[in-house]
């Protein structure tokens, strides 16, 4: 306790602790929680109640402890993540209901993350055992828990005891809501984005050992979560094969008498026919978890049926609509029905195919972008959903304002409404607020049931305009990670042929739609700095917009000739941005207005370096990568240029290889599915009254502000 008196303040921390039909034991967690060295005044304690039918609730009651309860799903990691986003202090502490902490626990733990100066750090669990001492629970004691060797070995840790700084869950985000394997699925990602995991040997919680049944059921949940995990961790097929297989094996008794040696344990030879009966009979159930967890996966999102609507849809280009068809057909492939609807203007009504995704384009009859043509199209969104109730969740990629009229129908109707917020100062609700009928779409967005946000500037936006936290999930684009990857040198060669561009040239690529939000005016000051000092230097400006009716683009051309530009090259709308991502030597991104910025993830998948100007709470949380990334927080054209120039300067190491390897798991789009089926079940599950109590709730909360909410937004799955 001296070392932290004389060195720094003490923190405050909360202790986490979901529980679930644990009466007889969480009385002893509560009396060793109370009684631990440290200031009293410092630590709050945070019980989390996922749906019990004994008298846990009871018990807890009787401790000056908060006691909160989670009746949406039973999930621990569900109930984990309401006890996050009602802790107050900065540190967070987990810890399971049938543990019992050492009194030093909470102080040893604090100090190893402030010694340390880690973002998580895991502890040591002990088991205790029953008089009798079973085989089972010896098993246990030898293969569960054990988080010393997770945390140095696979950089991974378990939430019996763990430590977390409160800012690594707005990096991260929050636990993923599955049955199990949620924890080391967390911190492994949150390893894999650069926060630091330590090991806390003396931050001590003591663990009772299982009998048999308990143990085969804790078996089989591990393996049901095992595929997931797996997938979080980019494991490759073979080894998750192989894994599977592993678990049929029968044990070899050598090793299993190698194991009671290393701990300790006496007796091997009466202790050892058991122990490998057990041991076989727990593989067998993972086993048989493991393959729940892929049959599961394969079915997941089957039954579910989403209507997901988008202003413009490809081949019309638009940034969301793109994102929004790489989603849909992931989703298809889990067994999730999906359908567009989309604006056809002038055109006639079709039924069409997009890249095997249903698409319905119905016509607004004008060709120019009018009040009457958003009226008609509201219309045309009405009566398709009016006329196919098959479909229950309605999802809105953007929207302009004027659909915000529908929701209270639609939820008259049953339905239930997700609204993605793409872009900000333009479909985010501080910006629908300020319009001419804002009071009018204010009001259409207090019945939306769910909102996901792609950055946190966009959370933020959307608390401060007054919506509830827990109805705002922060869900990033993705990518297809198979079709942006770090290319061989051979590779590049042929891609650089497919393009017509010169083999040994430099090649600089900027992406996105000719128009001023994008930075091109200040990209080609830049340039003019750029092509004098690096050698052969090409600009290729990929996106629609080209043409000689644009002004900006017309303005971009003078620009050009006035400065004396040379080897700039304008390519147009493109289908295969992959090809031009994975033949440059640099992205340079200049938008001063953005979303997300999807073109930075798809860049450093393909092991090309981005350079980009700072955008708050957009940029930051992208480019997380030094060896890959470089942001620029000013505003001379001169100094980017510089950092572009020495970007292309560094040889291709093998830190940018992992690096791209980091960013294709991180956002990969397969996990962007995972949680969106995470929602939509969710969401199909939630009661009308509920509904109607977050109706009411964001008609009646005033506009929270950065001050009054912490600046936080659920970045978890979490309906109240």
């Amino acid at each position: 306790m001296e070392k932290l008196n004389y060195q720094i303040e003490l923190p405050g921390v909360t202790v986490i602790v979901p529980v679930y039909n644990d009466e007889h034991r969480i009385g002893l967690l509560m009396e060793s929680l109370l009684q631990q060295e440290y200031p009293s005044d410092l630590v709050e304690i945070i019980i989390v109640d996922n749906l019990s039918t004994d008298r846990t609730s009871e018990c807890v009651r009787r401790y000056p402890v908060t006691l909160l309860e989670e009746s949406t799903v039973r999930s621990s990691y569900a109930a984990r993540n309401k006890g996050i986003r009602h802790a107050k202090h900065g540190i967070l502490a987990f810890i399971d209901s049938d543990c019992i902490a050492a009194l030093d626990w909470l102080r040893e733990g604090v100090w190893t993350l402030l010694e340390q100066n880690a973002d998580l750090v895991g502890g040591k669990v002990q088991f205790f055992f029953s008089k009798r001492r079973t085989a089972a629970e010896i098993y246990d004691a030898l293969t569960f828990l054990r988080f010393e060797s997770s945390v140095r070995e696979r950089k991974t840790c378990g939430t019996a005891n763990l430590f977390v700084r409160s800012d690594a869950f707005k990096k991260v985000g929050l636990f993923p809501v599955v049955k199990s394997g949620g924890d080391v699925q967390w911190t492994g990602i949150a390893s894999q984005q650069g926060l630091r995991l330590a090991f806390a040997p003396k931050a001590v919680v003591r663990h009772p050992t299982r009998m048999l049944g308990p143990l085969l059921q804790k078996g089989y949940r591990v393996g049901c979560g095992s595929p997931a995990v797996w997938r979080s961790q980019g494991r490759p097929v073979r080894d998750r094969l192989e894994m599977t297989l592993k678990s049929f094996i029968p044990p070899r008794p050598s090793s299993l008498a190698q194991k009671m040696r290393e701990h300790g344990m006496k007796d091997m030879r009466r202790h050892l026919p058991a122990l490998w009966s057990v041991t076989y009979l727990c593989r067998l159930s993972t086993g048989a978890g493991i393959l729940s967890g892929l049959i599961g996966m394969r079915k997941s999102g089957r039954g579910i049926r989403v209507l997901m609507v988008a202003i413009k849809f490809p081949p019309h280009f638009g940034g969301a609509a793109i994102q929004a068809s790489y989603l849909a057909a992931e989703l298809v492939r889990r067994g999730v029905t999906v359908q567009f609807i989309t604006d056809n203007d002038h055109h006639s009504t079709i039924q069409d195919v997009y890249n095997g995704l249903p698409v319905y384009r119905f016509s607004t009859f004008l060709m120019r972008e009018t009040k009457w043509r958003e009226l008609i199209y509201l219309l045309r969104v009405f009566w398709f959903i009016v006329t196919h109730p098959e479909y229950r969740i309605i999802h809105f990629h953007s929207i302009r304002g004027t659909e915000t009229l529908l929701f209270p129908l639609l939820q008259l109707m049953g339905r239930k409404i997700l609204v993605k917020l793409t872009l900000v100062d333009n479909d985010d609700p501080i910006a629908l607020r300020r319009r001419k009928l804002g009071r009018l779409f204010r009001w259409g967005l207090s019945f939306v049931d769910h909102f996901t946000a792609i950055s946190r500037r966009l959370c933020d936006l959307a608390s401060e305009a007054g919506v509830p936290a827990q109805r705002i999930s922060l869900i990033t684009n993705g990518v297809e990670s198979n079709r942006f990857q770090t290319p061989s040198a051979e590779e590049r060669r042929i891609l650089r042929d497919q393009l017509g561009l010169i083999q040994d040239a430099t090649l600089f690529l900027s992406v996105g739609k000719i128009e001023p939000r994008k930075g091109y005016d200040f990209l080609l000051q830049a340039w003019q700095h750029i092509q004098s000092v690096v050698y052969k230097p090409i600009l290729v400006i990929a996106g629609p917009g080209n043409t000689v009716e644009n002004p900006f683009y017309q303005e971009l051309l003078s620009t050009i000739k006035e400065l004396k530009l040379q080897a700039v090259r304008f390519a147009g709308q493109i289908e295969n941005v992959e090809t031009y991502m994975r033949s440059a030597d640099c992205l340079l991104f200049c938008s001063r207005q953005e979303g997300f910025g999807t073109v930075l993830i798809e860049a450093m998948a393909s092991g090309v370096p981005a350079v980009a100007r700072h955008i708050f709470h957009v940029t930051e949380d992208i480019l997380t990568e030094p060896a890959l990334s470089q942001t620029y927080r000013g505003e001379s054209p001169e100094e980017f240029a510089r950092m572009a120039v020495a970007a292309v300067g560094q040889p291709d190491t093998k830190e940018r290889i992992l690096a791209a390897e980091r960013i294709r798991s991180r956002f990969d789009i397969r996990q962007i599915a995972d949680r969106y089926i995470e929602l939509y079940e969710l969401l199909q599950g939630v009661s009308k009254k509920l509904g109607e109590a977050h109706s009411k709730d964001l008609r009646g909360c005033p506009p929270r502000t950065a001050s009054n909410t912490g600046g936080r937004c659920e970045s978890s799955l979490s309906l109240k």
